[in-house]
């Protein structure tokens, strides 16, 4: 029997806690739910992201203890943005009576009835600068008093001035910017490729050299657009170059770690997190799904005609696979064929054994799928009606299985793909009448069409199809719909990618012309 990984819990919200976790981020923003349009820019995506984490917050903190409200601050404050409780005595002086009066009148609430709603004095830390205010921590403070200075007018004069803060408002910044601060610093690669594409996306789109001003950042940005095969136009007769100080060498050399996120910065950083929390989700939806009663088709069947079973005891795809299962209504002669294909298809491909995977040929009509992937499980399955299935759903086994440990398409590497892929592809459906059948689906499934292991396993079938010049049962007969890109550029990419990929799977060397 194949060796599965432990499962501790099945309970959806705690499967995301889990997955927040394991890449950095805040379990509070497990709960966030986002609409977010694919017209929405990145100062409209911050605004709904700040509101998301805030009713989250609000929610979590509602009905917790004091002492637990204390350690959630603390646990939260683990960036440079840091919140620090001393909780207020009833007053004693002219001052202290004035600040308990001014929360009063923030909060709503009555001055004597003030001290259950948990008076205190923050020094709220941010980069090691630091500021003091006041809050309520089981109360909502009016919006006009929040991050702003207040005085009473009987007294301002002698006793001056103070700073009050909204708790949920507060915690919510804290949160808000430790994330973007630490996944900002954990993206420092990415944040680097999309750097250096911007300046080769607008030097292509201006035909001319566009380039930061400074000369330490140039060197840098060529440097970084030579690793990712981007090439800038050629300089004219004139030499001419077009400065852009859209970035700066801090934003480009990780320097923003020290510092507070730049806007420019926080435009490409922003959609890339809330790409990973739609991630996360749809990652654990798929896996939910797979635990659940709904995905059955791994399984084997029972009452297996003792002929089939003797062929699934006996064929080629056992030299890959540990298992293989066959419906009974599978044409046996037809398997012989694919067997054939098989043998060559992994032959040209260098592909490694995978003993501790099944493969199956099921009928998946309540599936609605022609081929299914089950990492957890191991199992490759396709559907007896669906044999080109295969090459997309060997991408998805590929993606999982080559670097032990590790999903390739969510590596830095595969990015630039990723890029690529969702700017012509966006093109090619922006060119589709609004009556077609496939845009409506992609207004429906978009995120669907973007999700990382999609893109890798559609990107392996044209790098079969268009690079390798394959004609197989396990490919489909074309590639015309808008989510497969035939544009030049992307094939070569891809090209490069995959030869690269699966040259590092077969252990030597293997290149492919490129046709």
């Amino acid at each position: 029997m194949m060796k599965l990984k432990r499962i501790h819990t099945l309970r959806k919200e705690d499967v995301l806690r889990e997955e927040f976790q394991k890449v950095g981020l805040s379990e509070v923003l497990s709960g966030i739910n986002l609409d977010v349009e694919p017209a929405d820019s990145p100062a409209e995506i911050e605004k709904k992201f700040r509101s998301a984490v805030q009713r989250q917050v609000k929610k979590h903190v509602k009905n917790m203890a004091l002492e637990d409200i204390l350690a959630f601050v603390n646990q939260v404050s683990d960036g440079p943005y840091q919140i620090d409780i001393q909780l207020l005595s009833p007053p004693d002086t002219e001052r202290e009576e004035s600040i308990f009066k001014l929360l009063s009148i923030a909060g709503k609430v009555k001055t004597e009835d003030i001290i259950p709603y948990h008076p205190v004095k923050l020094d709220l830390k941010i980069f090691n600068k630091n500021q003091i205010a006041y809050t309520l921590l089981r109360k909502e403070l009016l919006g006009r008093f929040h991050m702003r200075e207040r005085g009473l007018v009987k007294n301002m004069n002698e006793i001056g001035y103070f700073k009050f803060a909204d708790i949920y408002k507060l915690i919510t910044d804290v949160i808000f910017s430790n994330t973007l601060h630490a996944y900002a610093t954990a993206q420092s690669e990415y944040l680097q490729f999309k750097i250096a594409e911007y300046y080769y996306l607008r030097s292509h789109n201006e035909s001319i050299q566009v380039m930061p001003e400074d000369i330490f950042f140039q060197q840098l940005l060529q440097k970084t657009l030579k690793h990712y095969k981007l090439s800038l136009p050629a300089k004219n007769h004139r030499e001419e170059v077009l400065f852009d100080t859209t970035f700066t060498l801090k934003d480009f050399d990780g320097s923003y770690k020290e510092m507070p996120l730049s806007n420019a910065v926080k435009n490409l950083i922003i959609p890339r997190l809330i790409r990973t929390i739609s991630n996360i989700r749809e990652k654990t939806k798929q896996m939910m799904n797979e635990h659940s009663s709904y995905a059955k088709a791994f399984q084997m069947k029972k009452n297996i005609s003792p002929t089939t079973s003797m062929i699934m005891q006996k064929n080629e795809f056992l030299w890959m696979y540990g298992e293989v299962e066959l419906d009974n209504d599978v044409d046996l002669q037809k398997f012989h064929n694919l067997e054939i294909e098989f043998t060559d298809l992994r032959t040209q491909l260098g592909l490694k054994q995978a003993l501790d995977h099944s493969f199956r040929i099921r009928k998946l009509g309540r599936h609605k799928a022609a081929g299914l992937y089950y990492s957890y499980y191991k199992a490759t399955v396709i559907d007896i009606d669906g044999p080109s299935s295969y090459a997309h759903e060997l991408g998805h086994q590929l993606d999982h299985t080559i670097l032990p440990g590790q999903v390739l398409s969510e590596a830095i590497n595969f990015d630039p793909i990723i890029s690529m892929y969702e700017r012509v592809v966006e093109a090619n459906v922006s060119k589709l009448p609004s009556s077609d059948s496939f845009k409506m689906k992609w207004e429906k499934k978009r995120s669907y069409y973007f999700y990382p292991s999609e893109i890798f396993a559609r990107s392996f079938e044209l790098f079969l199809s268009k690079s390798m010049q394959l004609s197989s049962s396990f490919l489909k007969s074309d590639y015309n719909s808008p989510e497969y890109p035939l544009d030049k550029d992307f094939l070569s990419q891809i090209h490069q990618y995959f030869e690269t990929v699966l040259a590092m799977h077969a252990g030597q060397p293997m290149k492919v012309a490129m046709q």
